[in-house]
């Protein structure tokens, strides 16, 4: 992931220190299935400067 794909995420829902996660929303919103309707879509980043996994 690239310095220009962190910044078209904007700021992280959860940050801590170097770990950095973005919550996009639900797979599938409109489920009513208790179980599988609860998949959330997220992006993880977790790193410092020049060092990242």
């Amino acid at each position: 992931m690239n310095l220009r794909e962190l910044e078209a995420l904007g700021e992280p829902d959860l940050l801590i220190a170097g770990l950095r996660v973005w919550i996009h929303g639900s797979q599938f919103p409109n489920a009513v299935d208790y179980w599988d309707g609860n998949w959330l879509r997220v992006t993880a980043y977790c790193g410092r400067v020049l060092n990242f996994v």
